[in-house]
């Protein structure tokens, strides 16, 4: 997670409700850092023990078992990870909010809005020149307004 992304996601459309309890990354000093400024920031909105502060490969399963279905999850990784965390996120039930670009070539593209449609509606959003846009997904007629867009 990026502390741009967390830090709007705590901040945007004055939302009081909005906690960060989890953070996932490869590698530990980033965790801790991210952890620290978002803290400094938004000590209210931040509750991110070590026990949930989660480092290495996993960490994102880790992070998103930590949520509850309906709970919402920020993709903010490289894109070429995307779908593999995309893919448990639905599995898991989670809302996701996902960092542009979604994939790294057409098929990757393919890939993820394929996975959009599967099960019930799943919310995601996509991270577009500073602007969220929520894309909501209908599997019974595997339809999206792509004009948000």
């Amino acid at each position: 997670m990026l502390v741009g992304l967390a830090a709007r996601a705590v901040t945007d459309g004055g939302a009081t409700t909005l906690k960060v309890v989890a953070l996932a990354d490869v590698f530990g000093q980033r965790i801790d850092a991210v952890r620290r400024s978002l803290t400094e920031q938004f000590q209210d909105r931040v509750d991110v023990p070590e026990e949930r502060a989660f480092v290495g490969f996993e960490a994102y399963r880790q992070a998103m078992d930590a949520l509850r279905p309906g709970d919402i999850v920020i993709l903010a990784t490289p894109p070429a990870f995307r779908w593999v965390q995309f893919t448990y996120a639905i599995e898991r039930r989670l809302n996701v909010f996902m960092e542009k670009p979604v994939a790294v070539d057409a098929a990757g593209v393919e890939r993820t809005a394929k996975l959009a449609f599967e099960g019930d509606t799943v919310t995601f959003s996509l991270d577009t020149e500073g602007l969220a846009f929520p894309v909501l997904l209908d599997p019974s007629t595997q339809t999206v307004d792509w004009s948000l867009l």
